[in-house]
């Protein structure tokens, strides 16, 4: 965290500012991560916060320039999976449009894991069972590289939720906390975990990660907090 704030403010290039930001939101500093964070980063943060209109007018900015995803999990976090139902139709008729953008990258996942939440929601098998085996794909496409971090590690969490494995999910959820994930609650910052079911257990998950999340904040001389009360009210 404090080499890439010192990074960042000597040479404020966009892969600073992106990991930068990652540190706010690992280390749960929204309210600095709204004002400072790169635009990725701010929506989520802005919609924490409560200040909905401003992340969806930053969300619309960024879908024009490059990534849908800040957009769709805005979108599905609000209850509006319809409207990415509509969004997909009107820009990519076919799923396989959207897995072939270039501009998708590392992020390809997270989208088509959001595109299979839409579908799954708008009650559409069809759609939904082809967005999950292109999610699929791509997953066993990373690990046939050798990517093995909590990325990997929470995107296979969100493919087994939505596949119905449920407690495989749960021990990929907990693998990727371990690892170094931070942002919770879990349900409400990736509203793919509503699926789960078992709020029992997301609420211990959730507590375990504070733990260590208020650890790792008072090394930085930070007040401990909790983020499931203290956001998304």
């Amino acid at each position: 965290m404090r080499l890439e704030e010192q990074l960042f403010k000597q040479d404020p290039t966009y892969l600073h500012h992106f990991w930068y930001s990652q540190c706010l939101l690992c280390t749960m500093q929204i309210e600095k991560l709204a004002e400072e964070g790169v635009d990725l980063f701010q929506v989520d943060a802005l919609d924490m916060l409560g200040r909905s209109a401003e992340a969806y007018d930053i969300a619309h900015e960024v879908v024009e320039r490059s990534s849908s995803v800040v957009l769709f999990r805005l979108l599905n976090r609000s209850g509006r999976s319809n409207e990415v139902v509509a969004y997909i139709k009107e820009h990519y008729p076919n799923l396989r449009l959207l897995e072939a953008q270039k501009n998708l990258y590392g992020e390809y996942w997270l989208v088509m894991a959001e595109v299979a939440f839409a579908y799954h929601h708008s009650n559409n098998a069809e759609r939904f069972h082809e967005a999950l085996q292109l999610l699929e794909k791509f997953l066993t496409s990373l690990s046939a590289q050798g990517v093995d971090n909590w990325a990997m590690n929470y995107a296979n969490a969100q493919y087994l939720t939505l596949a119905g494995k449920n407690e495989d999910a749960f021990t990929q959820l907990e693998i990727a906390y371990e690892r170094g994930m931070m942002p919770t609650p879990t349900s409400k910052w990736c509203p793919i975990f509503t699926l789960l079911g078992d709020a029992a257990k997301l609420t211990a998950l959730d507590s375990a990660v504070n733990i260590k999340l208020n650890a790792e904040r008072e090394k930085l001389g930070l007040e401990p907090i909790d983020p499931s009360k203290e956001f998304w009210q």
